[in-house]
């Protein structure tokens, strides 16, 4: 089926839902639009659970779930998201509308529609996830890695910035089976994730070559699967759970970790800076190592030992600094942070 063809569908949809031949042909053109657009974010390199769909196609299966979200319907009126968004745009009779500006829009709806949908679907499986990897991506960015695109496609690929120089790009990327051993190897002998991100690719320098690479996309998929799947085995002496008689939604409880975090770096942080103690990016650097701990206490399991979300934002010429020059203003920064989130739960 071509543009035109599409185009066509979409109209004959819109004006006669009810016709089980429209909307059979209509359904096919949606379903094709978002597994493309899901297939080009996981090329991008957005993580999508394991864990969330157990079939051979799992993307598959998330679009046809969104789909049924896209077609619901409400008391009085059938496909109501189709027919309020073309009403917002102020289109209420299909066929004397330009048919571009139906299908451009049309296109819109479904992109737009799919990224809220994939939004609730991960925070339905795991509040930790998009934490986990923004604080992976974090420790990535620095320049012990290089990060660079070797094909048409976009795709990403990483490897040691020391290594520049054996880059071949006619190698292949180290498969993922492969990287999820080396990933899992890693975890266990590591103290942190700054370390583990550098020991996995201390390991596969060691198995594969000083050439060797893996899919940016890859490593963060394998390092959050070990992560989410191994961390209460590991660590089973967590330092610290907050509770509460009250059960809120993660929402809520987002608002209040923000509210911490604001009332931290004017209050405690501030100070710190005032008197000389901290400059303003190292305090910046240290509100994040708070976001992170807090984000720990009110969504996983428990909380890591203090040291390690220090050194996950500092530079590694400040980690032999810790215990003379940071561990008061450090753990007094954290102590105050929790002292005030629980009065405010």
């Amino acid at each position: 089926m071509d543009i035109s063809d599409n185009k066509i569908s979409l109209i004959e949809f819109l004006n006669d839902p009810s016709n089980k031949r429209n909307f059979i042909i209509f359904y096919k053109l949606c379903y094709a639009h978002v597994y493309g657009f899901l297939t080009y974010q996981k090329r991008k390199g957005y993580y999508y659970p394991d864990n969330m769909y157990t079939s051979n196609d799992g993307l598959s299966d998330m679009a046809v779930d969104i789909l049924g979200a896209l077609f619901r319907n409400d008391k009085s009126r059938k496909f109501n998201v189709i027919y309020d968004y073309y009403k917002s745009h102020n289109i209420t009779e299909y066929s004397s509308t330009n048919v571009n500006e139906i299908y451009d829009l049309f296109k819109q709806l479904v992109n737009s529609f799919t990224r809220q949908e994939l939004s609730k679907l991960k925070k339905a499986v795991d509040p930790q996830i998009d934490n986990l990897k923004r604080r992976i991506k974090s420790i990535l960015k620095s320049s012990d890695y290089a990060v660079y695109s070797a094909n048409p496609s976009g795709e990403k690929y990483i490897r040691l910035s020391s290594q520049e120089h054996d880059k071949n790009d006619s190698n292949s990327p180290i498969e993922f089976d492969s990287l999820l051993d080396i990933a899992r190897e890693a975890y266990y002998s590591s103290k942190n994730r700054v370390e583990w991100c550098f020991n996995i690719f201390e390991t596969i320098t060691d198995e594969y070559g000083p050439a060797s690479f893996v899919k940016f996309h890859e490593l963060i998929k394998a390092m959050i699967q070990v992560n989410v799947t191994d961390l209460e085995l590991y660590y089973n002496d967590k330092t610290n759970k907050i509770t509460t008689d009250i059960t809120y939604s993660d929402s809520t409880l987002n608002e209040k970790k923000n509210l911490t975090l604001k009332w931290v770096k004017e209050d405690t942080l501030s100070s710190f800076v005032i008197n000389g103690r901290l400059d303003d990016d190292l305090a910046e650097r240290i509100l994040q190592a708070v976001d992170n701990y807090l984000s720990d206490l009110l969504f996983s399991s428990g909380t890591d030992a203090l040291p390690l979300y220090f050194r996950e934002v500092m530079p590694d010429s400040e980690h032999k600094c810790y215990l003379d020059k940071y561990k008061y203003i450090f753990e007094t920064t954290i102590r105050n942070a929790e002292d005030y989130l629980k009065k405010i739960i």
